[in-house]
């Protein structure tokens, strides 16, 4: 071991920035630069991994020197692994293994990679087929965090309701639940599991609020008040 420093974002963008030098995006631009943006659009829980998302991919570097550095977050090699598509593969089907993985931080990192390769003015420099690729790609992570967002959210009103023993998942139809766990999410990006900057005590006040509503609501249906 060389080092004990902790691993963290700051350790991660200085690896990287070192690994990719000569590099370059479709435009010119030094490829650190997408490594940043894509970093910049994350919660910074995933921002060492973002930094690093194509480090297996298209430099020498292999996990057994990351864990050389120090102690590396928890999960670090096993999502860039994640990340990195294997030589041959289609890009659709190393997205499928990317959901199929179940890793939120993997999912969460590409969706924003691939965001960053369509963002405005970059298409210019992409072949038709590639962003039609890139296009389908973004669609499947939306859908698939989406329904990730929907089931933790609906499984937090459930449980925070029968905590509070108001109402049980047999009183409100199970579009009823969905719409209600997509008022709590709103526009929320993820931290921990899937919520971004929301605290997890702040998480399950909004899902008990949100369940009380649902309750009144469900109450004035039966009742007809």
């Amino acid at each position: 071991m060389t080092g004990a420093l902790p691993f963290n974002a700051d350790t991660a963008a200085g690896l990287a920035v070192a690994a990719h030098r000569g590099q370059t995006e479709k435009d010119g631009a030094p490829y650190w630069h997408h490594l940043a943006r894509v970093a910049a659009a994350v919660p910074p829980a995933y921002r060492a991994l973002a930094w690093l998302h194509d480090l297996f991919e298209d430099t020498s570097w292999t996990c057994a020197e990351l864990l050389d550095l120090g102690p590396l977050p928890v999960g670090l090699c096993s999502d860039l692994a994640i990340l990195t598509k294997p030589r041959g593969a289609l890009y659709p089907d190393f997205i499928v293994g990317i959901v199929e993985s179940g890793s939120v931080p993997a999912l969460v990192v590409k969706r924003a990679d691939v965001a960053d390769h369509l963002r405005p003015g970059h298409e210019a420099v992409l072949t038709a087929e590639k962003i039609a690729v890139y296009r389908d790609a973004l669609a499947v992570l939306d859908l698939t965090l989406e329904e990730r967002r929907v089931e933790v959210a609906a499984d937090l009103l459930a449980r925070t309701a029968v905590l509070a023993g108001r109402w049980n998942t047999a009183t409100v139809d199970e579009s009823g639940v969905a719409r209600a766990a997509r008022a709590v999410i709103g526009d929320l990006m993820y931290r921990d599991e899937l919520f971004g900057d929301v605290s997890r005590a702040g998480l399950a006040g909004a899902a008990g609020y949100e369940a009380m509503a649902v309750l009144h609501s469900a109450d004035r249906e039966r009742t007809g008040a």
